[in-house]
């Protein structure tokens, strides 16, 4: 009778395979994707808010309210960064979206971050980009009332209002003037 030999090297190759087998059954963390530090931006997520603030830019029946809880749903607690980051990332990639509404969402972005100052430099950005753009100069008006700047406030309401906008928007920046000017007759 004869023999068969299996050659050496065919017993090796199974052999370490086996034994890789064995320890990815018996080791999950291997296998299972790895988990990301709180600084690493997880991929997945990163395509999912980017996918939602393009749907934002391009829509003009969507909210930021509900672009913010749509990316709540992905990010958790990390929103407002994870948002700044796809809009910021999207504005120096010169992406071809509506950059007014790119401005304007990482204004109001940096806004809720208490970043006034950066979130008011968007709203210019966005007014250089489109000076009808009424969402970019109602924010800036509210930053300037903050920030008690009436003559800026009576100078973007005016301009406002020198555009065709719609009648709530009007009232806010006839309401906004008028501010601005009881508070230049009173001197304060």
């Amino acid at each position: 009778m004869e023999s068969f030999q299996v050659p050496i090297s065919i017993v090796v190759t199974l052999a370490v395979c086996l034994t890789l087998l064995a320890i990815t059954i018996s080791e999950p963390a291997i296998w299972i994707e790895p988990k990301l530090s709180d600084t690493t931006p997880d991929p997945a997520l990163t395509t999912q808010c980017d996918r939602l603030i393009t749907r934002y830019l391009l829509s003009d029946n969507s909210t930021f309210d509900g672009l913010v809880k749509s990316v709540q749903k992905y990010s958790g607690a990390r929103t407002n960064e994870m948002i700044l980051k796809s809009i910021s990332r999207m504005i120096s990639n010169s992406s071809p979206l509506r950059r007014d509404r790119a401005f304007v969402l990482r204004g109001k972005i940096l806004n809720k971050m208490g970043r006034y100052d950066d979130a008011s430099k968007n709203f210019q950005a966005a007014l250089r980009w489109n000076p009808d753009n009424t969402a970019a100069r109602r924010d800036l008006v509210a930053y300037y009332q903050k920030n008690g700047a009436f003559d800026l406030v009576r100078l973007e309401s005016e301009k406002a209002l020198s555009h065709q906008i719609g009648d709530a928007d009007a009232k806010y920046f006839r309401g906004a003037l008028s501010q601005a000017k009881l508070h230049n007759i009173q001197g304060n």
